[in-house]
C-alpha cells in the first residue's frame, strides 16, 4: 500500500480553518488529487460537513475531542479510509480546543503508521484574536500558544486591516515561540498549497523541524 500523505489543521473557532480547508481542496482537485477528510466536531450535530462536496470521502468525529475522548474514533476512522479508497492524502480538520501533538500522535498507531506521510500541522489563527489574547482564559491562552509553537506551518489570518508595524510584531512574537516553522500573512485564509507543502524529503514537515522561513502574501 502506497503512503498517504497526512496534514493536520489546527486553531480556534473562527479562526479560518474550514475556509482553509475549504480553498486547499479546490485546488487539490484541480490537481487531480485524490483527497478525503476527516471532520471533528465538540457537538452531536456537524455545522461544518457541508463545506465539503460529495465527491470527497468525508469521515465525522462528533460529541467530542480526538486529542483525547474519541482518540480511539479518529485511529479506526483512519483505518477504514485507508482501507475503503485510493488517496493521495488526507486533511484532519479539528476542533478549536484539540491540541495538535496529541492528533499527531493518534496517526503513529502501528495498526497503519506505515501507510500513512504525516506532512504538516498546520495552525490558522485570527490576528486580532491573536493580539487580543491575554483577554483569554489562561487555559485558552496556553493552548493557542501550544497550537503555535508545534506548528510545522503558522498562518496569521484576516490581516487585510494590520499595518506593516503590527504584522511585524506579530511575526516575532510567534518566531520567539516557534522559530522553524512557516509563518505566513494571509486573507480569507487564502494560500497556494506549494507554499505550506514541504519540497524535499529533508523538509518533511510533522517529523523533522526545518529551517525558518517567514513570507507573507
Amino acid at each position: 500500500m502506497k503512503q498517504v500523505e497526512v496534514y493536520i489543521l489546527s486553531g480556534f473557532l473562527g479562526a479560518g480553518k474550514t475556509t482553509l480547508l475549504q480553498n486547499i481542496l479546490s485546488e487539490e482537485q484541480q490537481n487531480n488529487r485524490k483527497i478525503a477528510v476527516i471532520m471533528n466536531e465538540l457537538g452531536e450535530v456537524s455545522i461544518d460537513s457541508n463545506a465539503v462536496g460529495e465527491e470527497t470521502p468525508l469521515k465525522e468525529l462528533l460529541n467530542g475531542c480526538v486529542c483525547c475522548t474519541i482518540q480511539g474514533q479518529l485511529e479506526v476512522q483512519l483505518e477504514n479510509m485507508l482501507r475503503e479508497y485510493d488517496l493521495d492524502a488526507i486533511y484532519i480538520e479539528t476542533t478549536g480546543v484539540a491540541h495538535p501533538i496529541e492528533v499527531l500522535d493518534a496517526c503513529l498507531s502501528p495498526l497503519f503508521a506505515d501507510n500513512l506521510d504525516l506532512r504538516a500541522i498546520i495552525t490558522i489563527i485570527d490576528a486580532k484574536r491573536w493580539q487580543d489574547r491575554t483577554k483569554l482564559s489562561i487555559q485558552l491562552r496556553k493552548l493557542l500558544l501550544e497550537q503555535v509553537e508545534h506548528a510545522d506551518v503558522i498562518l496569521v489570518n484576516k490581516v487585510d486591516t494590520l499595518t506593516e508595524d503590527v504584522k511585524s510584531n506579530i511575526v516575532s512574537e510567534i518566531q520567539s515561540l516557534n522559530n522553524y516553522g512557516k509563518i505566513f500573512m494571509t486573507e480569507f485564509a487564502r494560500i497556494p498549497l506549494s507554499y505550506i507543502k514541504p519540497k524535499k524529503i529533508g523538509e518533511k514537515q510533522g517529523i523533522r523541524k526545518h529551517m525558518s522561513t517567514m513570507t507573507s502574501i
